[in-house]
């Protein structure tokens, strides 16, 4: 057996709500599809030339540079998300919990 560490992340994520867990794997796959999307318009801008590149929205090589920086930080943020979202995933599964617990909006019935 190998070795590593182990740990329990307390994660929070922000103005995400799921009604089953059909629309948490969802939103998963739509953020694995914005993510190859990303890639390959980086890889795009690899190829090509500059008349290929330039236009209206990118002028110079500093709208240029603004616009790959952009999509880089995009890239990141929705890496991340997308883990976060698969640990919590997994937490559900693992579990065997319901995904309507995390629900914030729930509303607990008092007697």
């Amino acid at each position: 057996m190998g070795y590593g560490t182990s740990f329990k992340p307390d994660v929070y994520i922000s103005k995400k709500v799921f009604n089953s867990i059909y629309d948490l794997e969802d939103q998963i796959a739509t953020k694995k599809g914005y993510i190859e999307d990303t890639k390959q318009n980086i890889l795009m801008y690899i190829a090509a030339t500059p008349k290929d590149i330039f236009n209206e929205d990118i002028y110079s090589l500093e709208s240029l540079q603004t616009h790959i920086n952009s999509l880089f930080e995009s890239l990141e943020e929705t890496i991340y998300l997308v883990n976060v979202l698969e640990m919590f995933r997994e937490h559900i599964l693992d579990n065997d919990l319901n995904i309507k617990d995390f629900d914030p909006f729930k509303q607990e019935k008092y007697e």
